[in-house]
């Protein structure tokens, strides 16, 4: 065989699923404690919606990836994640079609983008810091 020359790729960088602005203006809204229980009980149910939609997608079940997808349409949509939204919102839609095709790749996509915020709101406290976003 021939050795091709092609170009070195450049790295893959993946963007950050919360907008800093609007959470930082979200958790500035409510206070240091309050928003910490915010961004605790937004693990919570996230986590939570998550599981939701992995179970769904294991026993095909059409009204819980429905269920499942609200939710994170509503918890993304609340911290202005949107990438995470507009996932959701195409799975929900796939899911409430007559003849819905299969939704585990889609679902399986939400699933990451959901797991992908946990990790983002639990890096933070991890190293004992606020959240990037909370600073600004």
């Amino acid at each position: 065989g021939s050795l091709r020359n092609d170009p070195p790729r450049a790295p893959t960088v993946v963007q950050p699923l919360l907008p800093g602005p609007t959470l930082a203006r979200l958790l500035a809204s409510l206070g240091p404690v309050r928003g910490r229980t915010f961004l605790d009980q937004l693990r919570i149910d996230l986590t939570s919606a998550r599981d939701l939609l992995r179970k769904a997608v294991d026993k095909a079940d059409r009204a819980g990836l429905q269920r499942a997808s609200h939710s994170l349409i509503a918890l993304a949509g609340t911290v202005g994640a949107a990438g995470l939204e507009h996932a959701a919102r195409a799975l929900n839609l796939k899911a409430q079609a007559i003849r819905a095709t299969d939704p585990h790749d889609l679902a399986d996509d939400v699933a990451a983008l959901a797991t992908r915020l946990i990790a983002e709101l639990d890096a933070p406290r991890a190293a004992g810091q606020p959240a990037e976003s909370q600073r600004r």
